[in-house]
Parts: C-alpha cells; sequence; structure tokens
C-alpha cells in the first residue's frame, strides 16, 4: 500500500469503520486492510495496541518497550507459531 492508502485506511478504522467496509471504500483487499491494521495496532474507534496473538487491547505503558502481548501464554503461543511456520516453509522449499 501507498503511504496515501494507509493513512485512509488508518483514518476509516479509526472512525469505526470495518475491514470489509475498508476494503469496499479503497479497492484494497480485506486481508491486506486487516494485517496492516493488526501489525500497527490499529484499533476500531481508537488507536490502542493489541496482543500479537488474541488481538485483545493492551494497558496504557508509560515507560520501556511497547508491549506486543498481553501474557506469556500468548507470547510463547505466538512464537510458536512462528517457528512452526518457519519450519514448513523450509521444508517447503527443499521438497
Amino acid at each position: 500500500m501507498k503511504k496515501a492508502q494507509k493513512e485512509r485506511v488508518t483514518e476509516l478504522r479509526l472512525n469505526g469503520a470495518s475491514y470489509g467496509e475498508i476494503a469496499e471504500m479503497t479497492g484494497i483487499k480485506k486481508e491486506t486492510i486487516k494485517s496492516h491494521c493488526l501489525r500497527h495496532g490499529i484499533v476500531k474507534n481508537g488507536n490502542k495496541q493489541c496482543c500479537l496473538r488474541c488481538h485483545k487491547p493492551l494497558p496504557e505503558q508509560t515507560a520501556g518497550r511497547k508491549r506486543r502481548f498481553c501474557s506469556d501464554a500468548c507470547r510463547w503461543a505466538w512464537n510458536y507459531a512462528q517457528r512452526a511456520a518457519k519450519r514448513e516453509a523450509e521444508s517447503a522449499e527443499v521438497d
């Protein structure tokens, strides 16, 4: 997506539009919009960060590194899934 498209998607999402509505308005695939919003922590009606695994809003933080997960269980599950996907991709390349 181009910078102007990203800004438009962000604006629409913060104003409460669903992924499908944004896709219809912009002509961008719904999956592309969803991954952009989740990757950048853009949620409906507010700009709160979300857990990368379960997508629950994370509590506000005043100092330190940004949190990416709501709990250790989500962090472990996400890391396990990433490693499994990487192994699967590597085995597909070998075949």
